[in-house]
């Protein structure tokens, strides 16, 4: 059961991250709130998948990996500023 249940979260997380680098940007407008938002969103699911296959990370309680989770997006962010 749980080699199911990785296999299914490996074939999401590479269809999550397919659609994430086949968005064209052929058109190039600017972004608005609502893809800014999008983005992010998507982001952040392929994060929480990826980290799904630390075997520590799934070892934390539910709101220890939140916390994990917002801990390196506070790193990201402050060092792409």
């Amino acid at each position: 059961m749980f080699e199911t249940k990785s296999s299914e979260r490996r074939v999401c997380c590479v269809q999550m991250c397919m659609a994430v680098n086949t968005v064209s940007v052929d058109h190039k407008k600017p972004a608005n709130m609502q893809d800014i938002c999008q983005s992010m969103q998507q982001q952040l699911m392929v994060m929480v998948e990826w980290a799904k296959y630390i075997p520590a990370f799934c070892q934390l309680s539910l709101d220890d990996q939140v916390h994990a989770i917002i801990i390196v997006i506070r790193i990201v962010c402050h060092c792409s500023c």
